[in-house]
């Protein structure tokens, strides 16, 4: 792989895509390529490779194969790293698996999210067939507009029986909606056809009004020994509720952040005129976000540095809320984020320190 080539790429992908945002004023809610993944060795495919697969998703996910008998025993699972959602090199993946057009997956680049029937039925495992969902954090919509929401994605799908690709909305815990489906039955509306392999997908996500967060589940099901769907560059975006703050950084469920990570967002559309436009909202304790009792600032400008307000370590919430009128708030949504442990850097060494637990990495 051409590692500086698919960077510069990316970036200018980003770039892009950013100024499109801008000059449409559309909030990105949720992005995710599985680049930050720590990928390990192989399990049972035959290609060996110390870095090339992982079934632990990012942060927030939720990697769920609990419809699959079987799945959690090696000697009834099939192929481990396809009995549930695999992260893969993409090269590896394709190389592992005799391509059969996998490499097609132009869209994709370095880790990519695979669901892949054909190869986990190369291995014995339990009576049935692959049922394995893959599920976002909670997605927070308390500042998008209704019916804005937009799912984005790149898609390789090859179909063949009945393998069946579906993507649920549950808003506030409700039950889930269909949103997205790909059927391998010709006479269906939702069919894609063998030349899906390399595909930029676009749903538009009906988001109800006044719902303020929302769970997205990827799900492949009825596979057996059929084809195969990789997906890659994840992206959610809204329009932004003129009455609240939107694009809040740090994106919600972030971990690993520094003790002087600054808070940011773009203003409402209604603050202009009004002084203290913004109500920060900030504490360790949830509810005293919720009855917003934890105040530590109230200012005109869009961000916050929060350098001497965090603790290593510790999970925070915070909302931003906004001055849309002289005698009221209008709150936002409880964002989270979490602080990295404690660690002193030492010569040879690493030292590091959490609230439960402290670990020794020396080196000679």
């Amino acid at each position: 792989m051409n590692t500086v080539k698919n960077m510069v790429i990316l970036l200018v992908c980003i770039l892009a895509f950013s100024s499109a945002v801008q000059a449409q004023n559309i909030q990105v809610l949720l992005a995710e390529d599985f680049e930050g993944l720590a990928l390990g060795p192989n399990v049972d495919e035959g290609v060996n490779g110390a870095a090339v697969w992982t079934d632990i998703p990012s942060a927030g996910w939720i990697n769920d194969d609990s419809a699959m008998l079987g799945a959690d025993d090696p000697a009834t699972d099939g192929v481990t790293e396809w009995s549930g959602w695999g992260f893969a090199d993409k090269d590896w993946w394709v190389q592992t698996a005799g391509d059969q057009r996998r490499v097609e997956f132009e869209l994709g680049q370095g880790t990519v999210a695979v669901a892949d029937p054909d190869e986990w039925d190369d291995a014995s495992h339990a009576a049935g067939t692959l049922d394995i969902s893959l599920s976002t954090p909670p997605i927070d919509l308390s500042s998008s507009k209704a019916s804005t929401v937009q799912l984005q994605f790149d898609s390789s799908w090859r179909p063949y029986a009945s393998q069946t690709a579906l993507i649920t909305a549950s808003y506030d815990g409700a039950d889930p909606v269909e949103v997205f489906r790909i059927d391998s039955d010709p006479a269906s509306p939702n069919y894609r056809d063998d030349e899906s392999t390399n595909q930029s997908i676009v749903v538009d996500v009906d988001n109800p009004e006044n719902a303020t967060s929302m769970v997205l589940t990827i799900r492949l099901f009825d596979a057996g020994n059929d084809w195969f769907w990789a997906i890659d560059n994840i992206l959610v975006t809204a329009e932004p509720s003129p009455e609240r703050a939107s694009n809040l950084s740090p994106q919600n469920g972030t971990d690993e952040l520094t003790v002087k990570t600054v808070l940011s967002w773009t203003s409402g559309a209604y603050v202009s005129g009004l002084s203290p436009q913004h109500r920060v909202i900030l504490s360790d304790n949830t509810g005293a976000v919720e009855d917003g009792s934890a105040v530590v600032t109230m200012q005109d400008s869009n961000s916050f540095d929060m350098a001497g307000h965090l603790d290593y370590g510790t999970t925070y919430y915070w909302r931003i809320d906004e001055a849309n009128r002289t005698s009221d708030w209008d709150e936002g949504g409880i964002m989270t984020f979490t602080v990295e442990p404690y660690s002193i850097p030492i010569p040879g060494s690493t030292i590091a320190v959490t609230a439960s637990s402290v670990s020794n990495e020396f080196s000679p």
